[in-house]
């Protein structure tokens, strides 16, 4: 996975900014500053310049909510959250660390807010393992957000968290030098292609211009991608929020397969099903509803012969459901 991670990483940094100015300089794309309108070169400018400026923005945005902001969010649950009593159903995996920690990924049921019992994985780091305060079939406290305002919604109660050094300044030393390396490109196609015209040499083919706008079309694909296309259909309500809605509000149904589809769609040479379903509420209303779940392929005549399927859903909004399986 750090690999798969690294590769499509490097892809993108390399089709964002290497191939751009490859392509480039490479060509006759440049065009002539002194045949060019002194007005639209500064519009060019003002682009180049609120291109970039967002992007940091949303970098630092982004440091920002996954360290200090999921801190803050994480302490006004601990304080604000409904208290709930869950039972350790299963330790998964221990992963000793060299502070000493133990990572641990365990497996928890409660009663949620709708009085269904949710079986639920979770993981956090024990800072003091030697008490055994996380083993099979003890009872522990957590807190949980029913208005799903604070991340990450469910969290053990009197959790305390710590903002790891060395990643904050790994964050903030990358930002720092993108802001250094990008403003260090403005002043080095200035110097070197303005000859004397000042900014007439931008175009919209330049990297200054160009990178940025590649950059936002391969987010707007992978959003619409993903988070439009793929994610909702595998189980409707599969986003985080969403998810976690259901997980403190659903109530469990058995719903009966009419019928099992392969999409034709492919995730890493896995098949896309679609499962047509039926199922009856809690006051005894049926509701025809669809799940999209990529499953492996050793697993589909399996799939194939399935009758029904345990759901979560939301009284107010039955079509919104989840596999209980897949939580």
């Amino acid at each position: 996975m750090k690999f798969f991670n690294l590769f499509w990483g490097l892809f993108i940094l390399y089709f964002v900014f290497i191939h751009p100015a490859l392509i480039y300089y490479s060509s006759d794309l440049a065009p002539d500053p002194s045949t060019q309108n002194s007005y639209t070169a500064l519009i060019y400018l003002v682009l180049a310049l609120f291109l970039w400026s967002v992007t940091f923005i949303l970098f630092a945005r982004l440091i920002y909510k996954n360290t200090y902001g999921l801190q803050r969010d994480i302490k006004r649950l601990s304080q604000e959250g409904r208290l709930i009593q869950a039972t350790i159903d299963q330790v998964k995996s221990e992963k000793k660390l060299p502070n000493g920690f133990v990572k641990k990924e365990i497996l928890v049921s409660f009663d949620n807010f709708s009085n269904t019992r949710i079986h639920y994985p979770l993981t956090w780091t024990d800072s003091k393992p030697h008490q055994q305060r996380y083993n099979t079939g003890q009872q522990i406290a957590l807190r949980a957000d029913p208005h799903l305002k604070y991340r990450p919604y469910v969290v053990p109660d009197g959790i305390e968290t710590h903002i790891n050094s060395k990643t904050m300044i790994l964050y903030t030393s990358i930002w720092i030098v993108s802001i250094l390396a990008i403003a260090a490109y403005f002043y080095y196609a200035y110097t070197s292609q303005s000859q004397g015209y000042g900014w007439r040499f931008l175009s919209l083919t330049h990297p200054l211009i160009l990178s940025p706008v590649i950059l936002y079309s391969l987010l707007a694909i992978f959003y619409v991608f993903f988070a439009k296309l793929i994610s909702p259909n595998l189980s409707k309500g599969s986003g985080d929020k969403d998810m976690a809605q259901l997980l403190l509000w659903g109530k469990r149904a058995t719903a009966e397969i009419i019928s099992v589809q392969q999409t034709g769609t492919y995730i890493n040479e896995q098949p896309q099903i679609r499962f047509n379903m039926n199922f009856i509420d809690s006051d005894n209303i049926s509701h025809q509803v669809a799940i999209k779940k990529i499953v492996s392929l050793l697993d589909l005549p399996a799939v194939q012969l399935t009758k029904s399927k345990q759901i979560l859903y939301l009284a107010d909004n039955p079509q919104a459901i989840v596999l209980e399986e897949d939580l």
